[in-house]
């Protein structure tokens, strides 16, 4: 398993859990550490205006986030203060080689955040944080894989309370600091 201290992993049980609010607090709490973000999802659609084309494969196609005034989760990452951000579209199993690629082709080794519970199949990041909803309309995320991992679990409803979450950024990259039990 491919092991990359500087990432951060935002996963989630399900759609409208809070995935984006989360990332979007990791940045906006580290955002003058030159922060990238990356949105990876299997959903495949046409590409907006503000996207631009970085790599095309069979399986995935990577393309940079250009505008901070969408609605999308890669624009609101930006907003965030992300200094870059990135959307990959990856089919089932090529979200962890389209993301090798996009680390790559980046001219930097600065912190990222990532909002994807599937590359979590074949990274270790220095910190996982799993979101779960309180109440999900969702037929809710198959997350085993990640039994017994050292990750940060936060429901929804504390998301909203604005406490500061338990992450450390230094030059060894991201770690959590979790409570003893």
């Amino acid at each position: 398993m491919l092991h990359i201290p500087r990432l951060v992993i935002v996963a989630g049980t399900g759609r409208k859990v809070g995935k984006t609010t989360v990332a979007c607090r990791i940045i906006k709490s580290f955002s003058k550490s030159n922060i990238t973000a990356v949105k990876i999802s299997s959903h495949f659609h046409e590409p907006q205006e503000h996207l631009k084309l970085i790599h095309r494969n069979s399986g995935y196609v990577i393309w940079e986030e250009l505008s901070s005034l969408g609605n999308k989760d890669s624009s609101l990452m930006l907003a965030a203060g992300a200094t870059r951000s990135f959307y990959i579209q990856a089919e089932k199993d090529a979200s962890v080689p389209a993301f090798e690629k996009l680390i790559d082709l980046l001219p930097y080794s600065g912190p990222v955040v990532c909002e994807s519970p599937s590359l979590a199949k074949g990274v270790m990041p220095g910190a996982l944080i799993i979101v779960s909803g309180d109440v999900s309309p969702h037929t809710p995320k198959d997350l085993s894989f990640l039994e017994g991992r050292n990750a940060l679990r936060i429901k929804t409803s504390e998301i909203e309370n604005g406490e500061p979450l338990p992450l450390r950024l230094n030059e060894a990259g991201f770690s959590l600091v979790l409570p003893k039990p």
